[in-house]
């Protein structure tokens, strides 16, 4: 996974441009990057090594953007797994619709409601609940599991669909004071220890919508979006999931998780982050040398340039 890519990174920097490359307190410093921090130019300009295949060599196939493909996709699942429950999640399904018709989804702007339906999905095909007698239930929470946060909806216009789905929509919907703070989620905080104490369905629901949102990271124009998912990936929601008392359960509930993760290995703006960086390595068991990508000159131009800024925001 941590192939060398110093050869993609040379690139970047220009071998025409090599003269204008020396060595400072251990970071490799760019003069063009340098005075593009002077005129304020994002960080982001100066990482434009990876790509975003990159983020979806680690998806499921059936995960996609595309709002017709995964709404077919779901659709045939009820079918094969769900044909009794039909019509009941057909109408979660339609009230979600409804509750996120106005709303999209950040950094690519579409449709909101894919997002409920890959969680779905999610819960279906890879998290081992396709024969579980709970798995309607769940179906219809994954649907509705914003529907409360994000909507203008009550719990009361909820109960139609029974009082445990209601239960676990309440259970992964913030209350007030639970807002992320700006390190992320916390394991022991009253957000997760809640959801913890609401049992092992509301802990998979949360993590089902974690997983998604992490492959989804890439899109979101801030690199301190994906920073926060991938830290908080590593140092809250793995503990959480190795937390539950079912060993098969906690196994197939990591994979995917640490697959989602694994898209963003390869992200220059989230390996600059110290933090980050140091969690990545312990959960993946990495070993940087001077050829890895960890140490490579993307990274290290990332570095400088936010290094850059700093100083020069304090002038």
């Amino acid at each position: 996974m941590l192939h060398d890519c110093s050869a993609r990174a040379f690139w970047l920097l220009g071998p025409h441009k090599k003269s204008s490359l020396h060595s400072q307190s251990g970071l490799v410093i760019n003069r063009r990057i340098m005075a593009a921090a002077r005129r304020g130019a994002v960080v982001g300009d100066f990482a434009r090594g990876w790509e975003k295949s990159d983020f979806m060599n680690t998806a499921p196939t059936w995960w996609s953007r595309d709002l017709d493909e995964v709404r077919k996709h779901f659709l045939g699942l009820v079918g094969k797994h769900l044909l009794q429950d039909k019509a009941a999640i057909l109408g979660a399904l339609q009230f979600a619709e409804k509750v996120h018709e106005k709303q999209q989804r950040k950094g690519d702007g579409g449709p909101y409601i894919v997002h409920p339906l890959r969680v779905a999905i999610s819960l279906i095909e890879e998290l081992g609940y396709e024969d579980s007698p709970n798995l309607a239930e769940l179906v219809k929470a994954a649907l509705l599991h914003d529907t409360l946060e994000d909507g203008p909806c009550k719990p009361a216009a909820l109960r139609r669909f029974g009082v445990r789905v209601v239960a676990l929509v309440q259970s992964a919907t913030r209350r007030r004071g639970e807002e992320r703070g700006p390190e992320g989620d916390q394991l022991h905080s009253s957000y997760l220890e809640r959801i913890q104490k609401a049992g092992e369905q509301a802990v998979v629901l949360k993590l089902a919508d974690k997983i998604d949102n992490v492959r989804d990271a890439v899109w979101p124009p801030r690199p301190e979006k994906r920073r926060l998912y991938v830290r908080e990936s590593i140092q809250v929601y793995l503990p959480l999931a190795r937390s539950l008392a079912n060993p098969k359960l906690v196994a197939t509930l990591v994979k995917p998780l640490r697959q989602a993760v694994e898209g963003h290995l390869r992200d220059p703006l989230v390996l600059a982050d110290a933090t980050t960086r140091a969690a990545l390595l312990r959960e993946f068991d990495c070993q940087p040398g001077t050829d890895s990508y960890f140490d490579s000159l993307v990274v290290q131009r990332v570095l400088f340039a936010e290094a850059t800024r700093r100083e020069l925001s304090h002038r």
